[in-house]
């Protein structure tokens, strides 16, 4: 067996990257003020960075702040008396356009005694009692180390004996050493992930050379004066971005199947409606109770469609995102040239891409289906309540011709009815309210879907009644008192409603 390589400066590089705007912002910002204070309390950065404007925590409208990008706030491990120490301990926290991000560096002296394994382990203890928020778009932990031997790294037998024998990989990460790859900026770098595409942890091995420390640093911790997140923390971002957004798909891809499958089933129901499968001789107009049916059918398709318009568009705009961080992963990956982690990347956002098309048309052509079915449907029970309203028009007409022909003939031929006087004004009564009836019906059916106009049906079906109900008591009782008439009108009035209301539908 080789001989592994000796490894020198263990340091352990964590990136937490949380959404500005996610859906909980609350529960976002005080996740990520939770982790800030454990950096002071349980990893002893307690001393603000010596950056010119920077403090130990934001400043105070941070958050009204219009700049983009932003170094907020930075802190370091109190130094004892004497020389600065050349081990980094620090944790910076800012402000990525739409993602809040804390990076944490710690730098292990040759004197400590540690590794890897300690420092990822005193990590994961110091943030493992927080409540994870939904807004966490992902971490990344880089587990750093040079060379002590001049020469350039390479994922070959004896460096890879050494970091498989230091890293802590995840427990499912399978043969993550037989994936190295050496970067253009000469790292040999590897994954020891889960293999999950919707991962919210990465854990990554780099190894530079032995003179590679600043090098090394600028790719992985900060570049400049300014500490600004370096190329390679800007690649893991979108990978977290692109890996989120993949998170998010898988939790409502239930939902986008649902939809399509509510919308064929309701399209196939008002198809059964629209075109009935019987010969043309056989064909008949649907039933009251089916144009109420359509018409329940017709809202809950309408509605359906509101939630197909949200979903797709909620599908664009996720197609969006990841477009650009797909575009980003290509630009900060040396144009798509690397193999290993970014080749891993550059698969899952060819897939997602092709994914989030292929739920986009299906589910466009969903919407066009229930669009077109939809407007047949609304045609239909326009055209049959048509003409419904036309034939009982037609009847209502002839009634009422009838009636007009009867008492122009009674004019005409001075014919005298004989009805006590008693009656006469019954009678009156009684023709003008079954009137007003008549034209209660006829706007029942023009506004079939509102409940007063079927109110007003049951008010002058009860008028009607108290009118017939007066004729009877006027041409039975006699001479009676004028009380005795408005109370049996009055029962008349109270049956006829609740007849009305027991036989007509709502």
């Amino acid at each position: 067996m080789a001989t592994p390589l000796a490894l020198q400066a263990d340091a352990l590089v964590v990136h937490l990257f949380v959404a500005v705007n996610g859906e909980q912002p609350t529960s976002d910002r005080q996740y990520l003020f939770d982790v800030w204070r454990v950096c002071g309390d349980k990893l002893g950065m307690t001393e603000p960075l010596s950056v010119s404007g920077l403090g130990l925590n934001p400043p105070a409208d941070w958050e009204r702040s219009t700049q983009r990008s932003q170094l907020l706030a930075g802190r370091s491990l109190p130094r004892p008396g004497g020389p600065p120490t050349p081990y980094v301990q620090e944790a910076l926290l800012r402000r990525e356009h739409d993602t809040f991000c804390i990076t944490v560096m710690r730098e292990l002296a040759p004197a400590d005694g540690k590794s890897w394994t300690d420092l990822d382990t005193d990590w994961s203890d110091a943030i493992g009692a927080l409540t994870r928020s939904p807004g966490v778009i992902g971490s990344a932990r880089l587990y750093l180390a040079r060379l002590v031997a001049p020469g350039s790294p390479t994922p070959d037998v004896r460096l890879t004996a050494a970091v498989r024998a230091r890293c802590p990989a995840h427990p499912k990460a399978g043969a993550w050493w037989e994936r190295g790859v050496v970067v253009p900026r000469g790292f040999a770098v590897w994954e020891a992930s889960s293999p999950e595409d919707d991962r919210d942890e990465r854990r990554i091995v780099v190894v530079a050379a032995e003179n590679q420390d600043a090098a090394l640093s600028a790719w992985t911790w900060v570049v400049g004066g300014d500490r600004s997140l370096p190329r390679f923390g800007q690649y893991l971002l979108h990978a977290a971005k692109l890996r989120y957004q993949r998170r998010i798909w898988w939790s409502a891809e239930r939902g986008f199947r649902q939809a399509r499958q509510e919308a064929d089933k309701t399209v196939q129901k008002l198809l059964a409606l629209v075109a009935p499968q019987q010969p043309q001789p056989r064909r008949r107009e649907p039933s009251q109770a089916e144009l109420v049916a359509a018409s329940r059918e017709l809202v809950s398709l309408q509605a359906g469609e509101l939630g197909l318009v949200q979903t797709s568009t909620s599908l664009r705009e996720m197609h969006r995102t990841v477009d650009i961080a797909s575009a980003n992963l290509t630009a900060l990956s040396e144009n798509g040239q690397l193999d290993g982690l970014f080749a891993d990347d550059r698969s899952l956002a060819a897939w997602f891409g092709q994914q989030l098309d292929d739920d986009a048309t299906y589910l466009e052509a969903a919407r066009e289906r229930v669009t077109q079915v939809g407007g047949l449907t609304d045609q239909l029970v326009q055209r049959v309540q048509q003409r419904r309203q036309e034939r009982f028009n037609l009847g209502l007409t002839g009634v009422i011709g009838a009636i007009l022909m009867v008492l122009a003939a009674i004019q005409s031929l001075q014919y005298t009815v004989p009805l006590p006087p008693l009656v006469k004004p019954a009678v009156i009564t009684t023709l003008g309210a079954a009137a007003l009836l008549a034209s209660l019906v006829v706007l029942r059916f023009a506004v079939s879907d509102r409940r007063w106009p079927l109110a007003l049906v049951w008010v002058g079906f009860g008028a009607t009644t108290a009118a017939a109900t007066w004729i009877g008591v006027s041409a039975f009782a006699g001479a009676t008192t004028v009380a005795g008439t408005w109370l049996w009108a009055g029962a008349g009035f109270v049956v006829g409603v609740a007849a009305a209301v027991l036989v007509t539908p709502v």
